[in-house]
């Protein structure tokens, strides 16, 4: 059984400030040229988004049985029952990889694919 969890919001970037992110990508990279560079506002978000999303997952993934073992039976429902907005075939790729470099499946740590994510 896979448990419903209600989403905090729409988007991650919707709580925090674009300009915090903006502000605080820009310390990361330094004096790099950075791509978000010339992102738009709604480019900005949508990339923010996705990377919080896949950051949700790999958590999950690695963190719950409950929906590793979801995910790995039936892995559209999972994502749509635990709120992710990820590809769910993309996920599945790196997790059929692994399993079929023998990866262990009960394993709480199982998969050096996501991990190097």
């Amino acid at each position: 059984m896979v448990t419903t969890i209600p989403p905090l919001s729409n988007t991650t970037a919707e709580i925090v400030d674009l300009e915090t992110i903006r502000i605080n990508l820009k310390k990361l990279t330094g004096k790099q040229t950075p791509s978000w560079l010339h992102l738009s506002d709604s480019e900005l978000r949508q990339q923010f988004n996705e990377v919080t999303q896949t950051k949700r997952f790999i958590e999950r993934y690695c963190g719950e049985p409950s929906f590793r073992q979801a995910f790995l039976q039936y892995p559209e429902l999972a994502i749509q029952q635990y709120n992710l907005q990820v590809e769910a075939k993309a996920f599945k790729a790196l997790v059929e990889t692994d399993l079929a470099e023998g990866a262990n499946v009960n394993s709480l740590v199982p998969r050096r694919s996501l991990h190097n994510f």
